[in-house]
């Protein structure tokens, strides 16, 4: 299990919110009574939620220890649990459940999907946005790099194995749940700024489960060549900022 760090992931705050407030927008419920934030994190966007429809019982959840700690710190009058969404059966049905960039994280993630769905209330609205970075050159560099140096050899198909499948294949799956199924992507085109942006970026998300299976030394190996083949994957532009393409996969299911 990957071992989060709310700082790091909050480093790029304004980058990650923007796909969360795209798919709060889409979800069209006229007066939600319970809202599932699943996967909640910080609880950054669980406040959110909670400004957009204040009468509504409003519950943060996540597996991250880490995560919940600095969001009841933070939010301390909102509602939080810990929970493992592959086991989570909500006692009552939920009017909106929201995932945020967590399905990408559970394997075979299709039947969490159909079980979100499937408890929803009538009317119900499940909204889930996934990176589809699987498919880019910076994640594809992090297996490459891992076998460059011959490291973690049992690691390497996991880090090259895509963890969100089509467009095609969530079209379909939300068609045979509903009728009302929107699904699209969006190419955000993030300008970092800073020596290793896209390094940091990664750092913060899919790089975390490689860095912390590696012993120090080869730690130190692995970040100075990925961080080159990331120099040269993506250049720094002439003002000192860098352009990192971030596709993200939307679905919103809604319920007769």
């Amino acid at each position: 299990m990957v071992v989060w760090n709310p700082a790091h992931y909050l480093h790029f705050t304004d980058h990650r919110l923007r796909p969360a407030l795209d798919l709060l927008a889409r979800i069209a419920h006229p007066n939600p009574q319970l809202i599932h934030d699943v996967g909640c994190g910080p609880g950054n966007v669980t406040r959110i939620i909670a400004d957009r429809w204040p009468h509504a019982r409003v519950v943060g959840s996540d597996i991250s220890a880490p995560m919940l700690d600095v969001a009841r710190a933070t939010y301390p009058t909102l509602e939080w649990e810990t929970i493992d969404v592959r086991e989570w059966d909500p006692p009552e049905a939920p009017d909106v459940i929201y995932s945020n960039a967590v399905l990408h994280w559970v394997p075979h993630h299709d039947d969490t999907i159909r079980n979100m769905y499937s408890s929803l209330a009538d009317e119900g609205v499940l909204a889930i946005q996934m990176p589809l970075s699987s498919y880019e050159p910076a994640r594809k560099l992090m297996a490459k790099t891992l076998a460059d140096l011959d490291l973690l050899p049992e690691l390497r198909p996991l880090v090259d194995q895509p963890d969100v499948a089509s467009v095609e294949h969530y079209v379909e799956l939300g068609l045979s749940l509903t009728e009302t199924t929107d699904v699209w992507t969006t190419t955000y085109q993030q300008r970092l700024s800073g020596p290793d942006p896209v390094f940091e970026w990664f750092n913060g998300s899919s790089l975390r489960r490689i860095r912390q299976a590696l012993p120090d030394a080869d730690r130190e190996r692995y970040d100075s060549a990925y961080k080159q083949a990331l120099h040269d994957t993506y250049p720094m532009r002439p003002d000192g900022s860098t352009i990192l393409p971030f596709p993200r996969l939307f679905i919103v299911l809604s319920k007769p």
